[in-house]
């Protein structure tokens, strides 16, 4: 597990640093895109389901070369909960997508989840589609090669312009769990999102965002709804 691990985190930490190199050189700069996001929610929302009832920060880090990318997501709680512990996860990302007949864009990736107080560390192979248009569908399917089982997504956003460097966005999510991870997850649910993104400048973006989660379930057990919203810093080169 730890070689695993100690793998994945070098194998990322050298292409991002190669990235960056190439990125300051001037080298392929066309061809390179660097991304940073730091976010703060009043819940830690993610697949369908609530993973902490307090508030969060997340942090994400990523680099695109050519048709590969890679990145580095992580949760931080910011108060413990019942047991006294923090809903602290760092995502590993690995990449590789490509558009065809200038809408379709496909990709495969490998995830791996690292949950540094505890033992439930995991990997993860996943595929997405989507297609762009109007209002944009996506589809994910995603494998837990660690524990089993299988999680499936589908998701359609709609962007409107209102008024220069300001638009807005609305979003559907409706997820299925099948026997997925550790605790062999099964349900299903909706989240619903609404954002307004704030272009500061030419690579910087504000955009606070509100969610409701409706119908889901996880081990067979109802949710009530979940409401919860937050704010985004993103910037892009």
């Amino acid at each position: 597990m730890v070689k695993v691990k100690f793998f994945s985190l070098i194998s990322l930490i050298s292409f991002l640093l190669s990235g960056v190199i190439l990125a300051d050189s001037g080298f392929l700069a066309d061809n390179i895109s660097v991304n940073a996001d730091v976010s703060y929610l009043s819940k830690y929302g993610s697949r369908i389901t609530i993973g902490d009832e307090n508030g969060v920060l997340e942090k994400t880090f990523g680099i695109s070369l050519f048709d590969f990318s890679a990145s580095v997501w992580s949760n931080q709680g910011l108060k413990k909960d019942d047991n006294g512990d923090l809903s602290n996860e760092v995502n590993y990302t690995l990449e590789y997508g490509r558009t065809f007949f200038e809408k379709l864009n496909l990709a495969l990736g490998y995830t791996r989840y690292d949950f540094p107080d505890n033992d439930a560390d995991s990997d993860e192979i996943y595929i997405v589609a989507s297609y762009d248009f109007l209002i944009t569908p996506q589809f994910l399917l995603a494998n837990d090669t660690t524990n089993g089982g299988r999680y499936f997504e589908f998701d359609l956003s709609y962007t409107q312009p209102i008024i220069e460097n300001l638009s807005l966005g609305l979003g559907a999510t409706y997820g299925i769990y099948n026997k997925y991870g550790a605790d062999e997850d099964e349900g299903s649910g909706f989240d619903f999102r609404l954002e307004i993104a704030c272009n500061l400048s030419e690579n910087l973006i504000l955009t606070p965002n509100i969610h409701l989660l409706t119908g889901t379930t996880k081990n067979l057990e109802e949710y009530d709804d979940e409401v919860y919203g937050g704010v985004s810093l993103s910037y892009s080169l």
